[in-house]
């Protein structure tokens, strides 16, 4: 009894199903069955989709892909294909016209650029100098707020006299667009030179020395120079020591103007 139990279990358990890898392509003619294209294809339902795809671009416009031997025709067809105006002065640039946009029309048209792109080239461009200008314009500024306090310490009360008297003799030799254009090899143009300025200074002191002190306000000193000459008014033996010398009282004003002048302020 309990050998025919057995057999009625075993009898009742269903086997597992076999299943078995079925190659689509077998189901094609033998001309078409190892064809290149259908390569990349696994299944039927790749079938559909590559089948699907190739319907919808039917009637399309197809643009060649130029292989690595193409020549300059067959690349025009392409560019004309993409956007690429018949000639270069078909292009549309917003702006004054400059060399620079007449020379780049011809080249962008060689490369093969549409409208759009050139488009957003030159305002890539015009946004890059805009940047370039105002950092340029701010550093400029930095660069003679520096220099100005650096003549300022140096020079103290005579420095606006000193740079209008080095400024005048500048411009008697060069002209105010040289002074402002012009650039050395620091990157610094003439006119804001700190080692020129001081060189001009240097010039106009000369030009205008030995003048009196008796008029402070066109004969201002810097801190420096009002030492050196207190320190001749005060030498030993001279009338600022010998009360009963006639220019005395004139040497004890003068050494108390060049003193107010020697403060660095």
């Amino acid at each position: 009894m309990a050998e025919e139990n057995q057999v009625a279990e075993q009898q009742q358990t269903p086997s597992e199903p076999v299943t078995q890898e079925v190659n689509w392509r077998e189901s094609l003619p033998e001309d078409l069955r190892d064809d290149p294209s259908l390569k990349s294809i696994k299944d039927i339902s790749g079938l559909a989709k590559s089948f699907v795809h190739s319907q919808k671009m039917i009637g399309m416009d197809k643009i060649p892909v130029p292989t690595e031997h193409a020549t300059q025709e067959d690349w025009d067809v392409v560019y004309s294909k993409l956007g690429r105006p018949e000639n270069a002065d078909a292009y549309e640039i917003e702006g004054e016209a400059t060399e620079m946009i007449t020379d780049f029309k011809p080249l962008a048209h060689r490369l093969g650029l549409n409208q759009n792109q050139v488009k957003e080239l030159v305002e890539f461009y015009n946004t890059k100098q805009s940047d370039a200008l105002q950092t340029a314009q701010v550093d400029g500024e930095q660069h003679r707020a520096e220099i100005e306090s650096t003549l300022r310490k140096e020079y103290g009360r005579a420095y606006d006299n000193k740079i209008n008297a080095a400024m005048r003799l500048a411009k008697n030799v060069f002209t105010t667009e040289q002074l402002d254009n012009i650039k050395l090899a620091d990157g610094t143009t003439l006119g804001n030179n700190i080692d020129l300025i001081k060189g001009f200074v240097q010039l106009a002191d000369r030009v205008g020395e030995d003048k009196p002190i008796s008029n402070p306000q066109e004969n201002l000193l810097t801190p420096q120079e009002a030492r050196e000459k207190m320190e001749k008014l005060m030498a030993p033996g001279s009338p600022y020591w010998n009360k009963t010398h006639p220019n005395h009282d004139k040497a004890i004003a003068d050494v108390m103007e060049l003193r107010e002048m020697a403060i660095n302020e």
